[in-house]
């Protein structure tokens, strides 16, 4: 007679009963057989995708969008990222949750963190989002590394069958005291490319046919410590208007389709500027030398000749490939003592009246760019100033003068003219599509009634601008104003002209930094291609997709690295120092100060004061019975933790200004 099995009995149950299979016949063996197969088909499955938490459980995120919740014993046995089938089962307390089936993918392969050693016992706290528990290294996997090491790590065995993953130390970044670390760390973790890069290769352009514009008196103005010199710019009055010639540098002279520098320029895509380290998109024999337009030389450029209205429309553009002579090497500083004060002393043979000229038309671009397009305040830069030992010796702010100002005005200005020019043609645009789909209906709303405009809608261009002219009236659209800055998109490449909210212009690119970025190394092919007739570079799905990727690639590790270097930092300073900021992010737990002297950012936790604090997700505000908090608010606050290898500072508020 075969077993008495019991309905209520699972898979697992049946397949525990695999040691009596010999003492069964083949009848009873047949129904056992059957009973699995029934109980598997009876499962409810999914398959997703696993989310970690800042705690021990997790959840497995379906195909539709739905979370399964995974409970700690389940979550021990995936890591955040790994492809999943769970059997959704219903807990004793009526909850459902999911029990791991199988295991489809792992998306965790190399990862880096901090190497930990506790009594015996090694680990490597992982870098990495969502994944807040230490992973074990067995003894013959450390690769000499010591506690508190950086370290690139490889997982040699999944937890899935047992909860027990393991890994093994690659390579030892460095010690955490070590100068520099910081950039050799975001190196690694984010897989840039920091070999030297070697001038072999170079072969010498064919200037044969370019313009000659040598004559005209091009000046850069850059920074002192500038090497890698993208722009030339030279205006000159035009009836009511002006001409302006911007003369752009031309690497790709000197970089041939197939040439192996080609090749090496498109892989990393973009100088990286790490603080106090550079990575090169093109070798300096030609980011500082060749292409880069010193004075006194002649160089290759593609300059674009603008023809600007009174009123500061661009009327026209002509490109050509040309010879120039660029007769000096200006600072911003300088110039701006010179435009604003009317003093300093200029390089012999320059005329101050050229320079008055590029600001005069400068600053009718950037009169019609408020009237007609978007122009957001602007935002302060920050500068690390390192000792002989690399360290943070201090943190400097540099406002925007006229002289950046006059240089911003003129790029968007030619950028902008050479995406009309290329409207028509296969090219490389940059888009900005706006508001983040999950905040579109709050701001909409919380726009409409601020202006009291039922009609008012941020979805559009046209809907955008006529919002963003209205944001500095009063406190009441300032208020807004912050709200909508931090509720946009980023910006994207794209195949097709798109609008680019963030901006105002119905369609934008960028042509004016080849040494730097590959895209505009790209544009100037283009532009040349169609200048000449001939057939332009294919721009395919894959390139747009790896250009995005190596650029936020990028803005991560800068973000990254000059997050460590602001905590060092800050653990140096006072501990009674007292900091004036303004509040940049609310959410339910609390907001993010940004200090105003060093751009330094913290978060004050709102449970740790006095009183109940309710938010207001469309306003992006705090409130209490006794205190409100809102965007760009000044504050007053001192430094309550640093943790430099989390990268985490936590500020305790002094005092509420004046809102």
């Amino acid at each position: 007679m075969p077993p008495f099995i019991p309905a209520s009995c699972t898979s697992a149950d049946v397949i525990g009963l695999s040691w009596f299979f010999p003492m069964l016949d083949q009848n009873a063996l047949s129904q056992l057989r059957q009973l699995k197969q029934t109980l598997a088909t009876n499962k409810e499955l999914a398959t997703g995708v696993v989310r970690g938490t800042n705690g021990k459980f997790g959840f497995v995120q379906r195909e539709d969008g739905a979370d399964i919740f995974l409970p700690p014993e389940e979550m021990q046995r995936v890591f955040p990222g790994d492809t999943v089938v769970v059997e959704v089962v219903t807990s004793s307390d009526g909850k459902q949750m999911g029990k791991l089936e199988k295991l489809i993918e792992t998306s965790l392969t190399e990862f880096t963190g901090q190497y930990v050693v506790r009594d015996k016992a090694h680990f490597i706290e992982p870098d990495l989002p969502r994944l807040s528990r230490w992973l074990f290294v067995p003894p013959r996997a450390r690769n000499q590394a010591a506690h508190g090491d950086w370290v690139k790590a490889r997982v040699t065995r999944h937890p899935f069958t047992d909860g027990r993953p393991q890994v093994e130390v690659v390579s030892v970044i460095g010690a955490d005291d070590k100068p520099g670390v910081e950039g050799d760390y975001v190196i690694t973790r984010f897989g840039l490319d920091a070999a030297p890069l070697s001038a072999d290769g170079i072969t010498e352009p064919d200037t044969a046919g370019r313009e000659d514009l040598t004559h005209l008196p091009f000046v850069t103005i850059d920074s002192a410590e500038t090497r890698d010199m993208d722009d030339a710019l030279y205006a000159e009055r035009d009836g009511d208007g002006w001409t302006l010639w911007v003369a752009v540098a031309d690497p790709d002279a000197w970089l041939p389709a197939e040439s192996p520098l080609a090749a090496v320029a498109q892989a990393r895509g973009q100088t990286v500027y790490l603080p106090g380290r550079t990575l090169p998109m093109l070798p300096p024999a030609l980011a500082l030398d060749r292409c880069s337009l010193q004075p006194g030389v002649e160089r290759l450029a593609l300059v674009a000749r603008l023809s600007l209205a009174a009123s500061g429309s661009v009327n026209g553009v002509q490109f050509s490939e040309a010879r120039i002579v660029s007769r000096a090497k200006l600072t911003y500083n300088a110039v701006a003592q010179l435009l604003e004060q009317g003093t300093g002393e200029l390089p012999e043979g320059i005329d101050a009246a050229w320079l008055h000229a590029l600001h005069d038309a400068a600053r009718a671009l950037n009169d019609y760019r408020a009237r007609h397009f978007a122009v957001m305040p602007d935002r302060p830069d920050y500068r690390f100033v390192f000792s002989a030992d690399q360290r943070v010796e201090r943190i400097e702010r540099q406002d925007k003068n006229c002289a950046q100002q006059l240089v911003e005005d003129c790029m968007l200005a030619t950028n902008r003219a050479a995406a009309e020019w290329l409207e028509d043609c296969p090219a490389l645009f940059i888009g900005h599509s706006g508001l983040r789909p999950e905040r579109l209906e709050a701001v909409t709303a919380l726009a409409r009634t601020v202006l009291n405009d039922a009609a008012v809608a941020p979805d559009t261009l046209a809907g955008y601008l006529a919002i963003a002219r209205q944001l500095d009236q009063n406190d009441t659209t300032r208020a807004l104003r912050a709200v909508l800055l931090r509720s946009l998109e980023r910006s994207q490449f794209a195949t097709e002209p798109l609008p680019h909210f963030g901006l105002g212009f119905p369609r934008y690119t960028t042509i004016t930094s080849p040494i730097r970025k590959w895209n505009d190394l790209l544009m100037h092919r283009i532009i040349k291609a169609r200048l000449r007739g001939t057939t332009p570079p294919a721009i395919t799905p894959e390139m747009v997709s790896t250009l995005q990727q190596q650029l936020d690639l990028s803005r991560q590790a800068c973000q990254l690295a000059e997050q460590w270097l602001r905590c060092r930092y800050m653990a140096e300073q006072p501990a009674d120092a007292v900091y004036q900021g303004q509040i940049v992010f609310v959410n339910s737990g609390g907001f993010t100060v940004r200090l105003d002297d060093t751009g330094v950012e913290g978060f004050v936790e709102t449970r740790r004061m006095a009183g109940k604090f309710s938010f207001d997700s469309t306003a992006m505000t705090l409130s209490s019975a006794d205190q409100s908090f809102r965007l760009e608010q000044p504050v007053s606050v001192r430094v309550e933790q640093v943790e430099p290898a989390k990268r985490s500072i936590r500020f305790t508020l002094c005092e509420t200004a004046a809102s």
